[in-house]
């Protein structure tokens, strides 16, 4: 499946983020005072009706800890909750988009959904790595 594919993306991609779905509240915030971390920002995503909050420690990308009732990432790893996705930044979604389709690859959602900060969002489809990348595009707040 991957022969003559060219990664539509950096040499070396930005990790922006990795995401995490916890199971409530108290977990991450035994997380955070357990590892010493400090909540950077949180959000909200009405696309996948989830609170977000990423946590960071010093010269690292944040981790984000997702909360949702959907049944998708409730039951995610069995109810246990755990890794979900590991995000990249890019430039340009819509660029990415492109360039994966001529690939013959298509991104998750048809179009990038706003994600829990000041930036759009859009996921390779897990059944393409085994697992799930989310693409992250920087976007003023207005």
């Amino acid at each position: 499946m991957f022969e003559g594919i060219v990664s539509p993306i950096l040499d070396r991609p930005l990790v922006h983020h990795v995401g995490v779905v916890a199971i409530n509240r108290s977990q991450i915030e035994r997380t955070r005072i357990l590892l010493g971390l400090e909540e950077v920002y949180s959000g909200y995503v009405p696309a996948y009706e989830a609170e977000c909050i990423f946590l960071s420690g010093r010269e690292a990308p944040p981790i984000e800890f997702i909360l949702s009732d959907l049944p998708a990432l409730r039951n995610h790893n069995r109810g246990v909750g755990g890794l979900h996705h590991v995000a990249f930044q890019v430039p340009s979604l819509a660029e990415l988009a492109d360039k994966l389709r001529l690939q013959g690859i298509s991104m998750l959602e048809p179009q990038p959904v706003r994600g829990a900060g000041p930036f759009m969002i859009n996921f390779l489809p897990p059944l393409i790595l085994g697992y799930s990348v989310e693409f992250v595009e920087l976007i003023s707040e207005i």
